[in-house]
């Protein structure tokens, strides 16, 4: 199983509620899952909850770091996708950051535009 299938479980709330260690994919997985959650500005309680859930060698304070710093930069999608590079895993990758969209309950316009950006780019590039 791939690293981006080990979140997708914890994002589906299956068996597996928490990662384990650390894997080099997940800074980018954390940026893309922060700048989904913070595109209406906002982080909800869910939101946070799960980010702690697959970043579980970080603490509260250093999550909210991390978050911070995303929310004043671009996202650049080049490096996620040179690392996800089987069709499989760029579906995962699709199913989990629509699962990110939806913790707050509702998809925004803003995250839908990312959304149709992140679909675009996996299915073309």
């Amino acid at each position: 199983m791939g690293r981006v299938a080990e979140w997708l479980a914890v994002f589906s709330g299956g068996r597996q509620t928490r990662l384990e260690g650390s894997a080099p994919e997940d800074p980018l997985l954390v940026s893309l899952m922060v700048h989904l959650a913070l595109t209406d500005e906002l982080l909800a309680g869910a939101e946070f909850d799960l980010l702690r859930r697959v970043c579980p060698d970080m603490g509260d304070d250093e999550l909210l770091e991390r978050v911070e710093l995303a929310r004043y930069q671009p996202f650049d999608f080049a490096p996620l996708l040179e690392l996800v590079r089987a069709p499989e895993e760029r579906e995962a990758l699709l199913a989990l950051a629509e699962r990110m969209a939806l913790q707050d309950g509702e998809v925004s316009d803003e995250e839908a535009a990312l959304l149709a950006r992140l679909r675009h780019l996996l299915r073309t590039s």
